[in-house]
């Protein structure tokens, strides 16, 4: 989920340039596609939350069982920290 925080340079690229053809002709295309790529990712918990599907979670690994009782250590989940996080 890095194009997110990518694009905050790009923002603040033109905040510090005042550059309006840099912002219509570079920076706003590619902040509206990553826009439209998160809106097109997320999906609904069921509670009105809008979460990332499939994640990575390097800073929260945790354990589990699998069904025949082996335990195993696993990293994805649902909306994690490293996702859903601000950022700025």
């Amino acid at each position: 989920m890095g194009g997110g925080w990518l694009c905050e340079h790009l923002w603040e690229h033109y905040q510090f340039t005042q550059d309006r053809a840099f912002l219509r002709d570079t920076a706003y295309p590619l902040m509206k596609g990553a826009a439209e790529f998160y809106d097109s990712w997320l999906v609904e918990d069921g509670n009105g939350h809008l979460l990332t599907p499939v994640s990575d979670s390097p800073e929260n690994m945790f354990y589990y069982t699998e069904p025949n009782g082996q335990q195993q250590q696993g990293g994805l989940a649902m909306g994690s920290t490293l996702d859903m996080g601000n950022h700025s």
